[in-house]
């Protein structure tokens, strides 16, 4: 199974990439205001990828707090195409 990460930094960007089947993608959260918005943009970018379509589940693990880093302390399974928060 392909993980996806995405991520604003550069560094994480390139440390990720040396593991086998991690595929970082640069992710800018900053003009994000929630993180519904921030779901659906994960899940449109890996869309774009050709990663993800309609009907597939994803994975999503984030923090409570935007814009901190190194704070993961949550997981949501979505499907993609049929996301319940509202933007």
């Amino acid at each position: 199974i392909p993980i996806y990460a995405l991520t604003p930094h550069v560094e994480t960007r390139r440390k990720v990439s040396l593991y086998r089947g991690v595929y970082p993608i640069a992710f800018m959260t900053h003009e994000m205001k929630s993180h519904a918005e921030a779901n659906q943009k994960a899940v449109d970018i890996l869309c774009g990828e050709g990663v993800a379509e309609n009907g597939d589940r994803v994975i999503i693990t984030k923090g409570d707090l935007m814009g901190n880093g190194g704070g993961t302390n949550a997981m949501k399974i979505v499907e993609v195409g049929n996301l319940v928060e509202a933007v």
